[in-house]
């Protein structure tokens, strides 16, 4: 079963490219690691960061803290 998961850390800024160009704390790269785990399970992520480059890496959409709200409206989380 595909789930639907949206994820939020409030940690150090970051994205799915960050940890490829600097050091990052052990919660940042533990989420990092744990959203790309179940994408590549097939489950749809958004990762909701303080984000400063939003995209898709390793299959997992990084979005910026602040979008959460909104997309909470919009998306029906597992």
């Amino acid at each position: 079963m595909k789930l639907l998961i949206g994820a939020i850390t409030e940690g150090l800024e970051f994205d799915g490219g960050t940890i490829y160009d600097k050091s990052l704390g052990g919660s940042e790269t533990s989420f990092a690691m744990m959203m790309r785990e179940l994408a590549k399970r097939g489950h749809e992520i958004h990762a909701y960061t303080r984000c400063p480059r939003p995209g898709v890496y390793n299959d997992v959409t990084y979005h910026d803290l602040q979008d959460f709200s909104a997309a909470a409206c919009i998306y029906e989380y597992d």
